[in-house]
Order: C-alpha cells, then structure tokens, then sequence
C-alpha cells in the first residue's frame, strides 16, 4: 500500500525541561495527587500507585505497548509524530519493547500520515478501525494489512451498507430518511475511508457536504449537541439498518460515540477485543496499554483486570481522572507517550535497581 506524503506538522507537545520526567509513587492517593498536579501545571510527572521497586519491576516486565493516537500519542489533530516522540519511540525499540499504535478508529488512509513522519528503521504496527485490521511494514518498508477482527464478508457488508445509507441526488437513502425525518445533515466522519465499519457525523441544517474540505474546528462548530435528538436518530438509524436485512451485520453494534458521531461496526470489532486477539497471535504476555480520554475506556479496562497487563493514563484533561482507578501509572500535563515510553526503558537499563536521579526519598509522595 503506497502511503501518502504529509506536508503540515501540527504544534508538537511541549519540550520535557529535563530528559526523564520525576517520578512519585502515590500508593491509593493516585488520583488526588494527579489531579493536583494537573491543576497546579507540573507537566510530564511520571506517577506510579506502587512503590519504586514495585514499579521498576512491573515496567522492566514490558513487552509491547499499545498506546491511543490524539491526544496519547500525538496532539489532538496532529498529522505527523513530533521528533521528540520520534527518538522515544527509537529508544524504546534499540531497548527491545515492540510498539503497536492503536487500537484506533481512524481509517489508514486518515492514519497514514503519522508514518510517513516515522524514520523506516523504527518498527511500530498500527490497528486501524477499532482493531478490524492490523497493519505493518514489510520488507520493502510498505504498509501491509491484515484482517485482525474484521472479515471479508463484514468488509462486503458495510460497503453494501454504505451504498445504501448515503445520500445521492435523486436516489432514496438511509441517510437521506434520517435527514428529512429530523432536520439534519449526514456526512461520513473523518475522510469517509473507513472499510469495516459505517461512521458517519450528524451535522445541523444548513452545514453543506463540502466535509473533506473542513478543518476539525469547522466540522465540530457544524455538529448536532442535543443529545435527545442524537439518541432518536441513533435509534431511527438501527430500525432502518435492520430493515435493510444484511445477514453480515445482523449482530453489528450501533453506538453514539459522542460529538455529534454514530457507529455501526461489526459485532467483534472492538478495541479491547483487538488488543486481546493481537495478544493471542503474538504470544504476548506482558504488554501495557495507554490511552487519555473516555473512548480509551474498553482498553484501560484490561489493565484494570490486573494480571500482565499494565495501564497508563496521559492526564491532560481533569474529566479523564476518572479513568484513574483502571491504571497503574499516570503521566500529567500536555504529555506524550514518551514519557513513559522512556521510564519503561530506564527500567530495563537499571537492572532492577533505582535509579538514583528519579528514586531519591525526597521525590516520593505519601
């Protein structure tokens, strides 16, 4: 597959001030401490519920991590890795931890640009559309897709759906009835390339259908925000999906995902569901998951089993604190992954020993 050149570079995240972030074990006074962090401005504090041993030896054990792109891996909206992440990512490959970024619902064609900003020798896998595919480079340095959670003929099917849900001039649609039914404007989410799920964007009266051409702020000002009238289209949405009989996609799950944005993907096709499959191909048996906001739930829940998998909240948002007591660690501010990323790898360079820069008494709060 031939990925597409990225001119733009959205705002990196900010500069780490000095080249580990403090670390600060918090023991069951994780999320209040955190929280105070947050609001106090201390960006990048790397925080651990366990005590420094505890956390260098649950860190040393990692295989692979898992991270969220906006928002976890990248500024919301970014279109390519910051160099900063960049060398963090090279740092924690060179110390032997695998990186898959994902699960995400963004198509390739949408993700595509954040790997064309990475360096070829930097081996990072993607899954795409909620963990229907999982994508890597071959020897060639192309990106190669695999069905993960999707199949052909669920591929099949949301085309077939498709075809009958957007409106076209003159034809009748699904889109089209919901759009007369109550006043709104239907158009695809994102760039429209998804292929194994239907995503699509409920937009005021008037908005036009020039969506490719809009920038994330326009699309967000142009979105529907009553939630009554979301919940009836949702709900008129699944009626006409299911009378449009398409045996693939019987069981398919239909959800509001929240901003003015309706789902209808395959029943298996979840992010937490790719990441347990993504395990079971490769064997894993140690692996951590990151994520930043309430769509990261499903994935932060497996770390909230316990077990090998270990979970990392980036806290730039005081509502995300709510994710707190699913996770392990947390990293505060306008962060990035890197940030643990490279704690993961001191880790592993201190053979189980403390670091003396970042285990000092004097760092460690309650």
């Amino acid at each position: 597959m031939t990925l597409s050149p990225d001119e733009g570079r959205a705002r990196d995240f900010p500069k780490r001030s000095d080249e580990t972030a403090q670390r600060y074990s918090l023991g069951s006074s994780l999320e209040k401490l955190s929280l105070e962090s947050l609001k106090a401005g201390r960006d990048q504090e790397f925080l651990s519920r366990e005590d420094h041993a505890t956390t260098t030896k649950a860190l040393r054990q990692i295989r692979r991590v898992y991270m969220d792109i906006d928002g976890t891996a990248v500024p919301e909206g970014a279109t390519s890795f910051s160099d900063e992440t960049i060398e963090s990512f090279r740092r924690a490959t060179r110390a032997g931890i695998e990186l898959t970024v994902g699960p995400t619902g963004k198509p390739f064609e949408e993700a595509a640009p954040l790997w064309e900003s990475l360096p070829t020798d930097i081996p990072v896998d993607v899954i795409i559309e909620k963990g229907a595919y999982r994508m890597h480079r071959d020897e060639q340095g192309s990106m190669t897709k695999v069905y993960l959670l999707a199949s052909p003929e669920e591929e099949q099917a949301i085309a077939q759906l498709k075809a009958k849900f957007y409106p076209t001039a003159g034809m009748p649609s699904i889109g089209g009835k919901l759009e007369e039914e109550f006043g709104i404007v239907i158009v695809p989410a994102g760039s429209g390339a998804h292929q194994a799920v239907l995503s699509f964007d409920v937009l005021k009266v008037g908005s036009g259908r020039d969506f490719q051409n809009w920038s994330l702020h326009e699309r967000n000002e142009k979105k529907v925000t009553d939630q009554a009238l979301l919940a009836l289209v949702e709900d008129r949405f699944r009626e006409l999906v299911s009378k449009a009989n398409i045996a693939a996609l019987d069981k398919a799950r239909i959800i509001h995902l929240g901003n003015g944005n309706i789902e209808l993907a395959p029943e298996k096709v979840e992010k937490h569901l790719a990441i347990r499959q993504d395990i079971l191909d490769r064997g894993e048996d140690a692996i951590a998951v990151v994520g930043d906001s309430g769509n990261d739930r499903p994935m932060l829940e497996l770390a909230g089993q316990g077990g090998s998998i270990s979970g990392c909240l980036i806290l730039h948002r005081e509502k995300a604190i709510e994710l707190a007591p699913l996770v392990d660690f947390i990293v505060t501010g306008e962060a990035q992954v890197g940030v643990f990323l490279d704690q993961i790898v001191q880790a592993k360079a201190a053979n189980g020993l403390p670091d003396l820069d970042t285990f000092s008494p004097e760092n460690e709060i309650g």
